[in-house]
């Protein structure tokens, strides 16, 4: 191990930054399957909320509050157009080129964080964080919880 440090970067942060400097509300979503997408949201580059796993019903009520235009970015952002534009009168698609995660904004939004002050963690102690377990992981515990009522 060459114990490099390292900056944690959450994929839908790094989905959004191609907006980061356009006034606009960026809605990162990605498609979590059984109409449900892993989301965050952003106002100029700010974060709005933190990542989660909402049903995009719920991501809708959410984005009526803000009156500024809300554009959708990342692999969810056609089925969240689609499902949500007639509650949400303001939104549109971004551009198919923006649309999905590019390696160089991983590297900006952590050159952002190193800048304002984040502290590096050696590369041996960086781990992925999961809204919700893998879907496999899911039926196996529902699959132990049947036996255990048998």
């Amino acid at each position: 191990m060459h114990n490099k440090k390292c900056i944690a970067v959450s994929t839908l942060e790094a989905i959004a930054e191609p907006l980061k400097n356009q006034d606009v509300i960026a809605c990162a979503v990605m498609d979590a399957r059984c109409n449900q997408v892993y989301t965050a949201i952003f106002n100029n580059g700010n974060r709005l909320c933190e990542d989660k796993a909402v049903l995009i019903d719920e991501l809708g009520d959410e984005l009526k509050q803000y009156d500024k235009k809300i554009v959708f970015i990342g692999d969810g952002s056609v089925l969240c157009y689609d499902k949500l534009r007639e509650i949400i009168q303001d939104c549109e698609v971004a551009d198919e080129n923006i649309r999905f995660v590019h390696g160089s904004s991983v590297g900006f939004v952590a050159e952002e964080k190193i800048k304002t002050g984040e502290e590096p963690i050696d590369s041996a102690n960086l781990v992925p964080f999961y809204l919700r377990l893998p879907q496999a992981e899911r039926e196996l515990n529902n699959k132990k919880s049947l036996k255990k009522e048998i």
